[in-house]
């Protein structure tokens, strides 16, 4: 027997050096099916983007999967917001970043339905109860960025603590934010939104997926990308004729301000 615990150990490091050099990205590799994302939720009829309400619209609407937009307030919680500011879409003014979350969760609403801004926490627990994946997307202020590691490595572990580290999807258009969130917290699945196809060939090298306009998604420069082990997302489109062609190239989702003609057309034979 004395011979036998070590030769099990050694099995027992190989496996776990082989899960590890396989990468987060194995895990997400394509199956084959198309997701469509629901923008900022399903923004709507009277449905303010980003909130509960739009998320639940979405998921009437038999969507499996949502977008949203995180920003870091100034006790460095995590709420929903495109904007840099509130003004926009919220009955309050001026940065997120010069609120806690409490303070925005109290006294701001969706100008459009009186909606709470929910936190990152809240939306989690959303989309673990409901079974949705989440594309989740780091806004980067022009000054006074707040995406340090430590704040990566605690979106890792509240993605964790909710059962969703498979389903959820962290993106952004800034490289160096992901890059800081990938080296910081290495089970995140970070993909790299790009608007030309020639930003595809840096993020190949460290990203786990790109987010790309349909217009440059073809079969075989998909084909290509699974081939390296990456997923494939086509971006932002509300037509027809560019769902099709995404579905056409192999790419694993597409993100959709229209959820309930994309999921027609993508799932008709």
């Amino acid at each position: 027997m004395k011979t036998v615990q070590p030769l099990l150990l050694t099995v027992v490091a190989l496996a776990a050096a082989l899960l590890l050099a396989a990468g987060p990205a194995a895990s997400m590799e394509s199956t084959g099916e198309l997701t469509v994302y629901a923008h900022r939720g399903y923004a709507e009829k009277g449905h303010s983007e980003n909130t509960f309400a739009a998320l639940e619209h979405a998921r009437r609407h038999r969507a499996r999967a949502v977008e949203v937009d995180m920003r870091v307030t100034r006790d460095n919680k995590m709420v929903l917001m495109h904007d840099e500011t509130l003004d926009r879409t919220t009955t309050c003014t001026g940065p997120v970043r010069g609120r806690t979350a409490a303070s925005i969760r109290s006294r701001c609403r969706a100008k459009a339905d009186r909606e709470r801004v929910p936190t990152l926490t809240q939306t989690l627990e959303w989309a673990a109860r409901h079974r949705m994946q989440l594309i989740v997307e780091v806004k980067v202020n022009a000054t006074n960025d707040a995406w340090t590691p430590a704040l990566f490595v605690r979106l890792e572990r509240m993605i964790a603590q909710h059962g969703l580290a498979e389903e959820v999807i962290v993106h952004s258009f800034s490289a160096r934010a992901l890059r800081v969130a990938k080296k910081a917290a290495p089970s995140l699945h970070v993909q790299m939104i790009t608007q030309r196809w020639a930003g595809v060939a840096s993020a190949r090298r460290w990203a786990d997926g790109v987010n790309v306009w349909a217009r440059h998604l073809s079969a075989k420069r998909v084909a290509k990308l699974h081939e390296e082990g990456l997923y494939v997302i086509g971006r932002d489109s509300d037509s027809p004729a560019d769902w099709r062609r995404i579905r056409r190239s192999g790419a694993d989702g597409l993100v959709t301000d229209a959820v309930r003609e994309a999921l027609r057309v993508t799932r008709a034979k």
